[in-house]
């Protein structure tokens, strides 16, 4: 008679399903595809004939309906050469406008700068200072992150901090009227005018495009879609409100085990594949990790890992070295830990403590205590050497408890050799 086993309640944390890697497109992402291309069409449609029968804007839209179609003329290489040098151009004008309009509406509400990024250049804030950095990974595209540190008039400010991008590049059109209305251009050279018109137009395709309330392949919120969540305050609104609070708890030093309980419920509620939904469960594992709730940590822990190919570089390396501690420290698994810990160390390193939180719980599953004990050392050093904050004093609270959970496992295992001894 054979027995059977049942399936894993975790099947990709304990290796039974693959990661879920980039897929092929889907109709849904085709049709979105479809109708950005359209409604650029229709945008254009609208610049060339609609506006072209007003006076006032009537010697502008017919400049742009000749520059436009000598631009994408392909039958002369120039022209397609400075189409594509055009479009490139005017695509990081307009998102480095756009994400710096972010940015300074969120000041101006309260929000605390991050970082901020366009295409593959970065500018991120750390306890250095403000730090650049290079991240090839990333398309055409822009992303601007703050924090909270108060929950008063939350949703009135997300929706100014929002509203900032595309209203900035709604700006485009009449600054560039202007330009060409105070006949700046007999003073630049004739090819910066085929720029900003090029410059002008894309932008008002950027801004409907950015308006459509959808959510991208990459798991992010367009500002269209983010805007209509805090107009109709449903359950994704609570859960984006419930995100920014609980990290203005963790921001603020409070252990995870402490984060508010209704916040982490909320963030939860939808089981989508957005990036929202990976940060929720991400919160609710640590939370439940630091309570001694193994189990549902461990159900959290594969939600996500299930939205794997959603998250930032940087945080797939974070899930992948902490699957690897998991199934070393909690499952002591040393197998399935090596084979996760493989994958954590591929590609560029993760933060130091990680690593030292890594290296103590692979010394710890293959019986080197004397190795792990040195990395815990190092470790609260390195915790030591940070800068003074309540982040730090709950960092150092949980490294030394983790101590303490060291030489009670420690002791815990000696003991079943020499109660066997004992019996026998």
């Amino acid at each position: 008679m054979s027995i059977q086993v049942a399936p894993s309640s975790t099947p990709i944390l304990d290796l039974e399903s693959p990661l879920p890697r980039r897929g092929r497109l889907r109709w849904r992402h085709l049709f979105v595809a479809i109708g950005i291309f359209t409604i650029g069409v229709l945008s254009f449609a609208v610049a060339f004939f609609a506006l072209g029968d007003e006076p006032v804007g009537a010697g502008f839209v017919n400049v742009l309906r000749k520059e436009v179609a000598a631009l994408i003329d392909a039958s002369v290489p120039e022209n397609s050469l400075a189409f594509l040098v055009f479009y490139l151009g005017a695509s990081l004008m307009i998102l480095t406008s756009h994400e710096l309009a972010h940015v300074v509406a969120g000041r101006i509400v309260g929000f605390h700068f991050e970082t901020v990024r366009v295409g593959p250049f970065a500018l991120v804030k750390s306890a250095k200072g403000l730090k650049f950095k290079l991240q090839g990974r990333h398309g055409l595209d822009g992303m601007a992150a703050m924090r909270i540190d108060r929950l008063g008039r939350l949703r009135r400010r997300l929706g100014i901090y929002i509203a900032a991008g595309p209203i900035a590049n709604v700006l485009a059109v009449p600054c560039v009227w202007l330009f060409f209305v105070s006949q700046a251009l007999d003073k630049w050279q004739h090819s910066v005018g085929k720029f900003l018109l090029f410059w002008a137009a894309l932008s008002v395709v950027i801004v409907i495009v950015n308006l459509i309330p959808y959510r991208r392949e990459n798991g992010m919120f367009t500002d269209g879609a983010r805007l209509l969540s805090l107009v109709r305050s449903g359950a994704k609104a609570r859960r984006w409100l419930s995100l920014l609070a609980l990290k203005m708890e963790s921001d603020a030093g409070v252990r995870p085990k402490h984060l508010k309980r209704t916040w982490i419920v909320h963030s939860c509620a939808i089981a989508d594949q957005s990036r929202d939904a990976l940060r929720a469960f991400w919160f609710a594992y640590v939370a439940h990790l630091d309570r001694g709730e193994f189990d549902e940590a461990a159900g959290n822990l594969e939600k996500c890992l299930e939205r794997f190919r959603i998250a930032s570089p940087e945080f797939q390396k974070l899930i992948l070295m902490e699957a690897a501690i998991f199934q070393a420290w909690y499952r002591e698994d040393e197998e399935k830990a090596k084979i996760w810990a493989q994958q954590a160390l591929a590609g560029p390193a993760g933060s130091p403590l990680n690593q030292l939180r890594l290296a103590i719980c692979m010394h710890w599953v293959a019986r080197r205590y004397e190795e792990a004990t040195s990395a815990w050392e190092e470790g609260r050093k390195q915790v030591e050497c940070l800068p003074a904050s309540p982040k730090k004093d709950s960092m150092r609270e949980s490294w030394l408890e983790w101590k303490t959970q060291i030489d009670q496992k420690r002791n815990d295992r000696e003991s079943i050799p020499r109660l066997s001894q004992s019996i026998g």
